[in-house]
């Protein structure tokens, strides 16, 4: 689903008894939060000889206002596809350079949705929803429609610009020969079929 609501927004439960967090966030987070937000809870430094984009979630589930994100990119594969905007920490924007190419009158791909080539579609100017009142992302804003939203996407299409700025060569770990099923790699106790019985567990 590439940056879409549908494919990115999931909820995440976790339970602590005995400690003063607060029951719930009502806000955008990241899985990149984790890292930094398990840091703080062990009492270690984050380490300072990298970019860290999470940011811990500790202040939030204290009922806190610190720590919160911005933006937030959302990556298809290698590529920025979308972003959420928090505009003064109340606005939700959401922008999409690129989207999935669905086939016509649906919300879905014709067998999956893949990230590049003739199989996405490219905004320009982005696509920008108010996620507050369409969280489906049915009905996009017409940009050019007032200056506040052109103002929006020139913020974020410059945050973009600065994200990608400070990424670094790193070996693919989305190449072919990366997303390949490799047999060899499966756990298997039973030759050829692969089929482990646990004792206390059953069958797996």
């Amino acid at each position: 689903m590439g940056g879409m609501e549908g494919g990115i927004r999931v909820p995440s439960i976790v339970s602590w008894p005995g400690t003063d967090f607060k029951g719930e966030i009502n806000y955008t987070t990241s899985q990149m939060d984790l890292f930094p937000t398990i840091m703080e809870i062990a009492g270690i430094l984050i380490p300072e000889d990298r970019i860290i984009d999470g940011k811990s979630m500790i202040p939030l589930l204290k009922g806190k206002s610190g720590s919160r994100h911005q933006i937030l990119f959302h990556y298809c594969g290698k590529q920025i596809h979308a972003a959420t905007y928090i505009h003064n920490d109340k606005k939700i924007w959401k922008i999409h350079w690129t989207t999935p190419k669905f086939v016509p009158g649906t919300s879905h791909c014709e067998f999956v949705c893949h990230c590049f080539g003739d199989f996405v579609v490219h905004h320009n100017p982005p696509l920008l929803y108010d996620l507050e009142n369409d969280p489906s992302e049915s009905n996009p804003i017409e940009v050019k429609s007032d200056p506040y939203y052109s103002d929006i996407i020139l913020r974020v299409n410059k945050a973009r610009d600065e994200h990608y700025s400070k990424l670094e060569n790193v070996p693919d770990q989305f190449s072919f020969s990366n997303s390949v099923w490799k047999p060899w790699l499966q756990p298997c106790c039973n030759f050829p079929l692969c089929k482990c019985t646990d004792d206390h567990k059953g069958t797996s």
